[in-house]
């Protein structure tokens, strides 16, 4: 059990975050890329977007320089906080998380509802992707044009499997299930920043998962 949520800042219209090691959330809003200090006040525009673009998934690197997020008009872009320079990554990729400053996951676009998970080497300085993705989850549910994983800087994959399976497994870099997470009704993970483990929520509350 925590104690009581607190305003870090107005976020109206935010649709998911990515909390950098430095204390610093970068959250999608309505006009883009948004950052405020996880202590709170103002959010400050880091990429905004244009009115025909929908900026969503925000994942910052571990090096806290690099940010990847999807556009679903039209890409995955990869976008230097600190200059502001924003290039595609892909056309063909969607929900591209960072791993390792070297290393993303990613589903392609025109899979199937419950598409495969793939882990791929990037280049974040002169944003492309490199080398063969190796597929490393069969099928990941999707809902909204969300995918439900999560992995931790470790390589650790948790995700929820395809719709006829419903609890979330555990996974290494190589693909190998290590663990089931015994819970039903989770829609949504989150791996924990300051210590080992995950959040999980849905319909019935939000549970924390340790390793054993």
């Amino acid at each position: 059990r925590g104690g009581s949520p607190a305003l870090v800042c107005d976020a109206r219209s935010a649709s998911g975050g990515s909390w950098s090691t430095d204390g610093t959330i970068y959250f999608a809003a309505s006009d883009g890329i948004r950052r405020v200090a996880s202590t709170g006040g103002p959010s400050n525009i880091v990429f905004r977007s244009d009115t025909n673009q929908l900026l969503v998934r925000p994942s910052i690197s571990p090096d806290q320089r690099h940010l990847a997020f999807t556009d679903y008009t039209t890409a995955v872009l990869i976008g230097d906080v600190q200059t502001h320079a924003v290039h595609v990554v892909s056309n063909a990729a969607y929900d591209l998380l960072f791993v390792s400053p070297d290393l993303v996951t990613y589903t392609r676009d025109g899979s199937a509802h419950d598409p495969a998970l793939y882990l791929q080497r990037v280049d974040a300085t002169n944003p492309k992707l490199l080398g063969t993705p190796i597929q490393i989850a069969e099928q990941v549910r999707s809902a909204w044009n969300r995918m439900s994983y999560t992995v931790s800087q470790e390589g650790t994959l948790v995700y929820l499997p395809g719709a006829d399976l419903s609890m979330p497994l555990v996974a290494n870099r190589r693909g190998e299930v290590i663990d089931t997470i015994h819970q039903n009704g989770v829609s949504s993970l989150r791996v924990l920043q300051s210590r080992s483990g995950l959040v999980l929520s849905g319909d019935g509350g939000v549970w924390r998962y340790d390793p054993a």
